[in-house]
């Protein structure tokens, strides 16, 4: 670099042009990292807090590019934890079931009797009329709804111990039939805002 002494007028306007042009590009290059950082940086992705009416409220965060999913595996462990601890956690609304064929057939049921189902819920229990029966898969692992009334588009969530409760063989039941449940009548447990969370009876 030259003396700043040797430097003429034109030379050290052409000089500090220069300065300030890398400088921008610098500092573009310190915001690219720095957006990079606050889109990636570890953040909390779960957290539970008390609401004014002291009950327990869960907020679950989604990880950047994470597909839904693995979303709602995640969120299932986390009810499923909850529920081992005695916390109560207000769920959603069920995602949009997979299509699946649809076939008439009537479930597999056991003779056998099986334990009863525990369920906890404020609200007062509301019931529909059954009609089918259909399975999503999510990581490998089968869930299943009732449809029928006006759950007949997305349906309800149903454990499989109530299923069981309820006299089918869930063992046998096949993830990719629409079974004809047409003979029950299903109990709904709904949340604060009055979206069903899971049916916790089926009744012929």
């Amino acid at each position: 670099m030259a003396d700043p002494q040797d430097l003429t007028l034109d030379d050290a306007k052409a000089l500090l042009q220069d300065l300030e042009k890398k400088l921008g590009e610098k500092n573009k290059e310190i915001a690219g990292l720095t957006k990079q950082l606050d889109e990636h940086a570890p953040e909390a992705i779960y957290s539970i807090s008390i609401g004014a009416d002291g009950r327990p409220q869960a907020t679950i965060r989604a990880r950047p590019g994470e597909p839904l999913e693995r979303f709602w595996f995640r969120f299932d462990t986390f009810r499923e934890q909850c529920a081992a601890r005695g916390i109560g956690v207000k769920a959603p609304e069920p995602p949009k079931p997979q299509a699946a064929p649809v076939t008439s057939a009537l479930p597999p049921t056991k003779t056998e009797g099986a334990p009863a189902a525990t369920v906890q819920s404020t609200e007062p229990p509301e019931t529909f009329k059954a009609q089918s029966l259909v399975a999503t898969m999510n990581e490998g692992k089968t869930y299943w709804k009732i449809k029928g009334g006006r759950y007949g588009k997305f349906g309800v969530t149903i454990w499989g111990e109530t299923l069981a409760e309820a006299g089918f063989d869930v063992a046998q039941l096949d993830a990719s039939k629409v079974y004809d449940v047409s003979a029950f009548t299903a109990h709904v447990w709904k949340n604060e805002e009055g979206k069903p969370t899971k049916i916790f009876k089926l009744t012929k």
